[in-house]
């Protein structure tokens, strides 16, 4: 099914086996930990010279402005209600006026360790190895921004490394989540309240731009929400574990998916509402970094690394205070009629910046879906030998 492995493939079966073996597979997991600095502690220096010459040009410069880029993880487009999904996925969404939904975003890669850096930098689909320039974080930085990245998901580890390294960019760093996406931990709602807090504590008239990495809805889904959040049941059954690779758990797996979208939603709505009662100008811009399939995409598949139609569609939303809106109006309006266009998620770099205000040399004017240039998304990198390739 998979053809040749992108270099962020998982573990072969027998190193995983290793890696989860007790007291064996301890000195591979020390070694992997010292590895993983190793990169990170490289690719910070690799990219700690570059620089974007970028400089806000655009905008009151008296107003604050607090940007928030939520990336959102395993978090499949096509199960948001506000897309068309048949079931209350996104209640909260939905009922909002202010809220645009961009319903055929998708990703060129379907692992976290390649789709988050294809949001963050400029490399996208042009090189899918080398990301030598800094990311969003360091862009704003350069302009002015006081940068903060607030992650829910581990510091370190085989599939988050090199996005840690893009963290290290900032100037405050938070690592709130005691654990990964393997074992339960805290619920995204406490990374938004880490948020408001920082906000809080900032002086008024510096800018802020924030990044608010989520676990979202990655596997196991029923730790990605609190059990009073659970609205689609049975999410589990009553002994036993599920396990994502059985289509006889197909049921439990698709009601606990979309629990977890549906509380991907109840995050969202808050953060908006908390952030606005700040005023100035400030947007949240919310991305997943690739989807899922739950034995229902043309292969059969469960899970995501393969590369399908339900696999490679994102969610993503843009909120905006009526203070950013009162300001921006064109973009407001471009944004609005591109919400049904195929976008990409390689395009979220220079859109985010140009909502910003920020300008630089380089920039792919085409890769701004909120600017006045035409837009051309880049096609999907590759797509399931049974289907057709998204349009």
């Amino acid at each position: 099914m998979f053809g040749s492995l992108p270099d962020d493939a998982p573990p072969s079966a027998a190193r995983a086996a290793l890696l989860a073996s007790y007291p064996l597979g301890i000195p591979l997991l020390i070694k992997d930990y010292f590895v993983s600095r190793e990169v990170v502690a490289s690719a910070v220096d690799r990219r700690r010279a570059h620089k974007f010459g970028a400089k806000l040009v655009s905008g009151e410069r008296s107003v604050r402005k607090i940007y928030v880029f939520v990336i959102g993880e395993t978090g499949r487009g096509s199960r948001w209600q506000a897309n068309g999904y048949s079931r209350p996925t996104t209640p909260r969404i939905i009922r909002r006026s202010d809220t645009i939904v961009f319903s055929r975003m998708s990703t060129p890669f379907v692992f976290t360790r390649l789709s988050v850096p294809a949001m963050l930098t400029r490399a996208g689909t042009r090189d899918s190895s080398h990301f030598n320039e800094g990311s969003l974080v360091a862009a704003f930085k350069e302009a002015g921004f006081r940068t903060v990245w607030i992650s829910m998901q581990a510091p370190l580890g085989f599939h988050e490394s090199m996005v840690s390294s893009y963290a290290a960019e900032a100037d405050d760093v938070q690592f709130i989540n005691p654990s990964d996406y393997a074992a339960k931990g805290l619920p995204d709602m406490n990374g938004v309240d880490a948020l408001v807090e920082y906000v809080r504590h900032q002086p008024v008239d510096v800018n802020l731009f924030i990044v608010l990495h989520t676990l979202g809805s990655h596997f196991k889904y029923t730790d990605r929400y609190p059990l009073e959040d659970a609205y689609f049941l049975p999410d589990r059954p009553a002994a036993g574990r599920v396990s994502l690779y059985d289509p006889n758990d197909a049921l439990y797996l698709s009601n606990a998916y979309d629990n977890s979208v549906r509380y991907t939603d109840k995050v969202l709505n808050s953060l908006f509402d908390r952030i606005q009662e700040f005023g100035g100008e400030s947007w949240v811009y919310y991305s997943a970094d690739h989807g899922e399939a739950i034995f229902d995409s043309c292969d059969g598949s469960s899970g995501h690394g393969q590369f399908n139609a339900e696999t490679q569609s994102v969610a993503a939303a843009f909120w905006a205070s009526p203070g950013y809106v009162g300001r921006n109006e064109s973009r407001i309006t471009n944004l609005r009629a591109r919400a049904g266009a195929p976008l990409s998620t390689v395009m979220v770099f220079e859109t985010l910046t140009g909502l910003a205000g920020l300008e630089m040399p380089g920039q792919r004017m085409g890769h701004d879906f909120s600017g006045n240039y035409p837009v051309s998304a880049p096609p999907p990198r590759r797509y399931a030998s049974c289907e057709k390739p998204l349009e």
